[in-house]
């Protein structure tokens, strides 16, 4: 939020939360001109539910969509629901994709929790935070996370 971001993230929100969320911003205005989403680490998340999120972001009106892989090591839908964030890339021409996953498998994100998914040091928070402000353009606009 330091840097002019309007956040709006939730530990443990499924698909029909992030859908939700940013229904609620498209509804009361507050939709910005970049969106940065990851959805999908706590259960499965179907290709409509993809469809139904960029049909709120169409590149006309939010020209920077960045999506998130994820990552939860032993959880078979893992890597369903990282095949569909790849294809938006394919079909969406505002999509880029930031590939989590592929991050935290090679050890690149320091100061995870023991289960290999949430950011429980100050570490590994920065470093998110520091993965997003890159994927928007923002290097510069780097801040602490508290």
């Amino acid at each position: 939020q330091a840097a002019g971001f309007v956040v709006d993230a939730k530990e443990g929100r499924g698909q029909e939360g992030a859908k939700n969320a940013i229904q609620r911003h498209l509804d009361d205005g507050t939709l910005p001109d970049t969106v940065v989403i990851q959805v999908g680490t706590n259960g499965p998340v179907s290709k409509e539910t993809y469809e139904r999120i960029m049909s709120f972001l169409p590149p006309e009106e939010v020209p920077t969509v960045r999506f998130l892989t994820v990552h939860a090591p032993g959880m078979s839908y893992i890597a369903d629901n990282n095949t569909l964030i790849w294809s938006l890339k394919w079909t969406y021409s505002n999509v880029d994709i930031l590939d989590w996953d592929g991050l935290v498998t090679s050890g690149s994100i320091p100061g995870l929790a023991s289960d290999g998914i949430h950011l429980r040091s100050a570490a590994a928070k920065q470093t998110y935070a520091n993965l997003v402000f890159q994927v928007v353009g923002l290097l510069d606009e780097r801040q602490t996370v508290p």
